[in-house]
């Protein structure tokens, strides 16, 4: 449990280092982050960020007993150890730590929500700055 919460709080710090790259989005956005180990346990908390909330974004720490149960459009997972060196490095976008453990699959990424709602909830310039631009948001 401890290994979680220290998780939580780098990836906590994360966020609030880049919180520009989330502005794009709209106040119905959900983005889930979460540590390896809890998501091997299916125990322990995850972190939702609530990017536009009255212009004050969230980060709320929530119970994780699957992925199902999340209330969120997508979701990062990472071992603490990659978080600590992701930490380190905050440059932005393509150069930038995130997208280049994004590419060595050292994060992964899970989409929850349909290409249509990620489109909806403007996801496209935020997944393209971190490198996931591939994945695409529309239906078509």
């Amino acid at each position: 449990m401890e290994l979680a919460k220290k998780a939580n709080g780098l990836w906590r710090s994360w966020i609030e280092d880049n919180m520009a790259l989330f502005a794009g989005l709209s106040s119905s956005a959900q983005i889930g982050f979460l540590a390896k180990d809890v998501f091997e346990n299916q125990g322990g908390s995850a972190l939702i960020l609530r990017p536009n909330q009255a212009a004050l974004p969230l980060i709320e720490e929530v119970g994780f007993t699957g992925f199902r149960k999340l209330p969120v459009d997508i979701i990062f997972v990472a071992p603490s150890a990659v978080l600590e060196s992701l930490s380190s490095d905050n440059a932005p976008g393509k150069e930038g730590s995130f997208y280049k453990l994004i590419r060595k699959r050292e994060i992964i990424f899970f989409t929850l929500a349909s290409p249509p709602e990620l489109e909806e909830k403007n996801y496209a310039d935020f997944l393209e700055s971190i490198g996931l631009g591939h994945i695409g948001t529309c239906a078509g």
